[in-house]
């Protein structure tokens, strides 16, 4: 119930809701897609770098991987939080918790197995680095349909 005091006012959203999500979904399935192949395509093909040219590659990978990633990550979390505190819903919730869990994988295990395979070739660290990324594959994954969902019914 609206009261009728002229100064109390509903909260106008900053950015209204279909804006915020639209925006969270393109950033979702880029990112989406960016992890798929760095999944399928980019972490196997390490496996099959001759130890001696490994290094100067890795390098290569982790400063342009860095440069394409690092906007669009720390923009999905802002836009995460900032849905989370306007909207206050389940889904929001659930989608900020996959951001949150897609940047802890990132800072305890593929960020320190990038750091270790940044020092010498590793088939170990390699393999490890594929399994644990599938934590990000999938949650990204999943944000995205829900992003895609959320947006269908809003």
């Amino acid at each position: 119930m609206e009261s009728l005091d002229p100064l109390v006012q509903t909260p106008i959203p900053i950015v209204p809701e279909t804006h915020l999500l639209i925006a969270q979904l393109v950033i979702s399935a880029l990112m989406t897609g960016v992890i798929w192949h760095v999944q399928l395509l980019t972490y196997p093909q390490f496996r099959r770098l001759p130890p001696e040219s490994f290094l100067p590659l890795h390098d290569f990978h982790c400063l342009r991987m860095g440069m394409l990633v690092v906007l669009p990550m720390l923009l999905e979390l802002g836009l995460a939080a900032l849905h989370l505190i306007m909207f206050r819903s389940t889904p929001s919730l659930l989608g900020f918790i996959a951001v949150a869990l897609i940047w802890a994988s990132t800072a305890f295990f593929q960020a320190p197995l990038h750091h270790k395979l940044g020092r010498r070739h590793d088939h170990a660290a390699m393999e490890l680095l594929i399994r644990t990324n599938w934590i990000r594959s999938v949650l990204w994954s999943a944000r995205t349909m829900l992003l895609a969902y959320m947006l269908s019914v809003a």
